[in-house]
């Protein structure tokens, strides 16, 4: 029959690890994610992508709500992100806007450059701006992959000499 975790009903396997029995179906249903997890964002400083909107902006809230300072870039809704800045204010934690075209190179530079003189340092870079194709041109095809592609790796590339400072 159709279960919870998809067409076939999981079967009840356990495993052990030293002395304890895990039920996979219970540790599936009791996982609350990866914030769940002891580990402590207290005073990090942070740089989401796309962060003005959408699921950018739910990492970026969550991100504070869990102790992270904050860069938040966006591209073109300036009043969405500095809604989002406000929120983030709101919680006790330092944000901070940039606008910036994250598939260009120059971008992701004055994004990290301002992320280092604002912020003080970066520990973590959430690449998550991107774009959908909304028609299946030649040329939504390359905006799509200098957005989606290209710019994750400059931002990977731009953010590591600042990472490795900061250690």
């Amino acid at each position: 029959g159709k279960g919870k975790w998809g067409t076939v009903t999981l079967q009840q396997k356990a495993y052990r690890s030293g002395d304890t029995a895990v039920n996979t179906r219970e540790t599936m249903e009791s996982d609350s994610g990866f914030f769940a997890k002891n580990i402590s964002f207290d005073g990090k400083n942070a740089v989401v992508t796309g962060a003005s909107r959408g699921i950018g902006r739910s990492i970026a809230l969550e991100l504070a709500q869990q102790g992270c300072n904050l860069l938040i870039n966006y591209n073109s809704n300036r009043e969405a992100a500095s809604e989002v800045q406000q929120q983030i204010q709101a919680m006790g934690r330092q944000a901070e806007i940039v606008q910036a075209d994250v598939g260009n190179l120059a971008d992701h530079q004055k994004l990290i450059q301002a992320a280092t003189e604002r912020l003080g340092s970066i520990e973590i870079l959430i690449n998550n701006a991107g774009i959908n194709l909304e028609e299946s041109s030649e040329e939504s095809w390359g905006k799509a992959l200098k957005m989606n592609l290209h710019g994750p790796y400059l931002g990977i590339q731009t953010v590591i000499p600042s990472m490795k400072k900061s250690g």
